[in-house]
């Protein structure tokens, strides 16, 4: 009798996640690190008397884990792992300037007395960079413009910072019932309808998103999130021969998807799931060796 060709499993392919009441996928997630399914044991020993040994044992609990490391993070992700909650936006051809909001006080925002809208400056739209800019009364008339970061400032018109404190307009002033046009940024501010007299030192803000093909709004920590429990496919790498492997795992849970910020280096966040018994499919996962 000839021997079988050892069955062995190479690389990774893609984990699913899907819907464990109708099997239909949230997503694939196909730029994976490593996947682990862990199935370690213990044994429960017998010792008594003078024996340096164990009697017997039994074999004791299994614990079936799987970790791993993803280099994409899509939505879905974020909403099974950090029990988030993601909300996804059309592509925007021109972009958004999003709803100005007070921070501080009433009335850097204000229908009347201060900055009443922002929005996005047409023919300047180009402009418009990736940003959230804090609007700060300097006097009761002027305002001084802030943004959190610099990253996206080579968009359309190139923009700078005019001090450490993150400063990118000064003393612009606003005007009853007019527009004052932020060119360089993309964007407007337009006064209230009455007579401008903001508080000193009150604030608002705004978020501003350049012309793109979507995006999404994730919340994390909300105090009324959860984390429910998921289906999971995991497929190898396909073989020189075109043998596949597959694992399904019936019942997961997750918690937990460190995002990591490197100097020059790709995100890779590890993760932790629990394998859990299906009473259902009487199983915790299957998995499907198919030789070409």
């Amino acid at each position: 009798m000839v021997l079988s060709v050892p069955r062995t499993i190479y690389g990774v392919h893609s984990l699913t996640l899907y819907d464990r009441t109708s099997w239909v996928p949230f997503g694939i997630i196909k730029v994976v690190g490593s996947l682990n399914l862990a199935l370690s044991g213990s044994f429960n020993d017998l010792f008594g008397g003078s024996s340096r040994f164990a009697w017997e044992s039994e074999q004791g609990v299994l614990d079936t884990s799987l970790t791993g490391n993803i280099k994409e993070v899509p939505d879905f992700a974020f909403e099974k792992f950090l029990g988030a909650t993601a909300t996804a936006t059309a592509a925007e051809a021109s972009g958004n300037c999003g709803t100005l909001t007070n921070k501080v006080g009433t009335t850097a925002m204000s229908a009347t007395i201060g900055v009443a809208t922002a929005t996005a400056l047409a023919g300047s739209e180009a402009n418009l960079k990736d940003a959230l800019y804090v609007i700060k009364a300097a006097s009761d008339t002027t305002v001084d413009i802030y943004a959190m970061t610099d990253a996206d400032f080579d968009k359309g018109t190139d923009a700078v910072f005019f001090s450490d404190g993150l400063k990118v307009i000064t003393t612009q002033t606003i005007v009853s019932a007019t527009a004052t046009n932020i060119t360089d940024f993309g964007f407007k501010l337009t006064g209230g309808s009455g007579t401008i007299g903001m508080t000193i030192g009150d604030t608002a803000y705004v978020y501003t998103r350049k012309a793109n093909t979507g995006s999404s709004l994730i919340t994390v920590g909300a105090s009324n999130a959860t984390f429910p429990e998921f289906g999971a496919v995991i497929a190898s790498q396909k073989k020189g021969t075109g043998d596949t492997f597959e694992t399904q795992i019936f019942r997961c849970k997750a918690i937990g998807l460190p995002i990591a910020h490197s100097e020059a280096a790709w995100l890779g966040a590890d993760f932790n799931m629990k394998a859990l018994y299906d009473s259902t499919e009487n199983a915790v996962f299957r998995s499907r060796a198919i030789k070409a």
